[in-house]
């Protein structure tokens, strides 16, 4: 099954989620607070860890998932 990666980044939090791509299976979602007040590049780098933590629950749970987006 293919899924989906969703990235929120807003004022508050730093939101990652993958989803099927049609839609039917929510796989995993993480979230943090973004923390703007540390700076760009630290937000940033928070959010790659996110994702890759994201990715790596999701091909947990679903061994065979490709991930796109």
């Amino acid at each position: 099954m293919r899924f989906v990666l969703g990235i929120d980044i807003g004022g508050t939090n730093l939101v990652v989620g993958s989803v099927a791509e049609d839609g039917s299976a929510l796989r995993a979602l993480g979230s943090e607070p973004t923390g703007a007040e540390a700076g760009e590049r630290d937000v940033l780098d928070r959010l790659i860890a996110l994702a890759e933590r994201t990715i790596e629950q999701t091909k947990r749970e679903d061994p065979a998932a490709e991930i796109i987006g």
